[in-house]
């Protein structure tokens, strides 16, 4: 049997105890005990769970047409396998209390926002950004084709991205490698090179481009960051590939290492796309490794996690501010790759990549809010993939499927976003020849995942201090200090008089 307990904890029973316990439960070992306990009370209530939502719940499930998201809800009737029955909801929950999707929507949202704009508002502002951007595609499908009129060039220039060359996989997958059947037997590297060969190849051609573009992407980034000193920013740790099996995703993801650096961090793409688009990987890159999530979750925990240990060490590691995080990776796409470098001068199709994502994150503030506030339909919300970022391919479908099960989540990245830049407008104006992009960065990147406030009110004293640093508390915040990196620890517990190492946490792993 395999020890579900950690040595240490159990290293201070003395053999007598052992021996005790034995005999007060029917001959079985204290592993034992707790194996069996485990499994009655944690492994059966998740199985019963599981089974009930594959069954029971399942069947109740409404079509698209009815219901999309929070908006709609409670239903007026109960529905069986797709049709509505006679038997009316009490759209109350056990104990009574009204249920209202549009208004717990009101609640999730800011959640991730950390804002307090409401979703008729966040709607707009999508809105907004669509028009701001939509125009940029349109001229690059102009300037592509020779065409002048929109509707001419966004028609050729969609035909122009639909040829084999744009994709890393050259012709459809066998059938037998995008069923139920090879999401089974591909859920493994090893599965996958003997079950799936040749989205196995596509795979491997996808990670050594992603790796190319790393090499590319980096050094336009010298100018942006400290590399060294007591403002050092960047991680150390690497960036590694990892196929991600998961069927339901439909975009890569970042997956953090530790401190320690014991195992690369990973950049996870994934697997069971049908067509994986070249086009795209550029932006996306930057979005999930350097300058994104690498650079800013990675960084954090090299050089700005908290040296003492105790709750305070342990509450910054369980804390995650969808705003910020996914706001810093868009922000990393476009202005720092897009606007800041070079990179995108004579390459309209990945310039086109890289505008299309940044439509994309409007579309999700239309979206989201759309579904859970506003009464769209699933159908709604794809048509607007399919007019604007001209995408009706298993990716966008995935995709809205995952606005639909997370309310809220979706609107994080364009606000933060937008704050960033706000920020650093705010910075460049103010401090005028003073302004230092480096230093900008790290008052942004020391304070960790944090509520956008939090964060401006960080920003303004770092300005109110570089322009007068004999301000009361500017010195701290204008000298920091560098962490003893042999003094930086975990959190350790105390079960009676016995150490344990804290367990592992969960891995933070941040989503396109």
């Amino acid at each position: 049997m395999v020890p579900i307990l950690h040595p240490n904890f159990i290293k201070g029973l003395k053999p007598g105890d052992l021996a005790k316990w034995e005999n007060d439960h029917g001959g079985k070992t204290v592993n034992e005990s707790l194996m069996e306990h485990a499994e009655k009370y944690i492994g059966q209530p998740i199985y019963d769970v599981i089974r009930f939502l594959e069954t029971e719940n399942m069947r109740h499930c409404v079509p698209s047409s009815v219901s999309s998201g929070l908006a709609k809800l409670p239903l007026d009737y109960v529905y069986e396998n797709g049709t509505r029955t006679n038997e009316r909801t009490s759209k109350k929950l056990p104990l009574g209390e009204p249920l209202d999707g549009k208004k717990a929507y009101e609640s999730i949202m800011p959640y991730f926002t950390t804002i307090t704009k409401t979703p008729d508002e966040v709607h707009q502002l999508g809105k907004d950004m669509l028009n701001k951007l939509y125009p940029e595609v349109l001229a690059i499908a102009r300037n592509v084709t020779g065409k002048q009129s929109n509707e001419t060039a966004k028609e050729a220039f969609i035909q122009r991205l639909n040829q084999s060359d744009m994709f890393f996989n050259k012709r459809p997958f066998p059938a037998n490698e995008s069923d139920k059947n090879a999401h089974n037997l591909c859920s493994s590297i090893e599965g996958a090179k003997k079950f799936c060969p040749s989205r196995w190849a596509t795979m491997e051609t996808w990670f050594a481009e992603a790796r190319k573009v790393m090499s590319m992407l980096d050094p336009k980034t010298i100018q942006m960051f400290h590399f060294n000193g007591p403002k050092h920013t960047t991680p150390n740790c690497p960036v590694d590939m990892l196929p991600d099996f998961n069927p339901s995703s439909g975009a890569q993801s970042y997956l953090r290492s530790t401190k320690d650096c014991k195992k690369s961090s990973y950049y996870r793409i994934p697997f069971f796309l049908s067509r994986p688009k070249i086009y795209e990987e550029w932006s996306v890159n930057a979005h999930e490794a350097r300058p994104g999530h690498h650079t800013q979750s990675q960084g954090l925990v090299e050089h700005f996690g908290d040296s003492c240990g105790g709750v305070i060490g342990w509450l910054g590691g369980v804390t995650y501010y969808t705003a910020f995080s996914e706001g810093w990776a868009l922000y990393a796409e476009n202005p720092l790759i897009a606007r800041d470098t070079d990179v995108y001068d004579n390459e309209p199709f990945q310039k086109f990549g890289m505008l299309k994502w940044q439509v994309w994150r409007a579309l999700r503030l239309i979206v989201d809010t759309g579904l859970h506030y506003k009464n769209f339909t699933r159908d709604d919300a794809l048509k607007f993939f399919a007019d604007f970022a001209w995408d009706t391919s298993d990716s966008a479908k995935k995709e809205v499927t995952r606005y639909q099960s997370d309310p809220g989540q979706a609107t994080a990245y364009m606000i933060g976003q937008l704050k960033i830049m706000e920020l650093r407008d705010y910075a460049t104006k103010e401090l005028g020849d003073k302004f230092n992009l480096k230093d900008f960065h790290f008052y942004l990147l020391v304070q960790g995942s944090a509520p956008l406030s939090f964060l401006e009110e960080s920003i303004r004293e770092y300005v109110q201090c570089t322009k007068d640093s004999k301000l009361e508390g500017c010195y701290e915040v204008l000298n920091p200090v560098v962490p003893d990196e042999e003094k930086v620890t975990e959190f350790v517990g105390v079960i009676g008089e016995e150490m344990y190492e804290q367990p592992e946490r969960l891995p933070i792993v941040s989503y396109m």
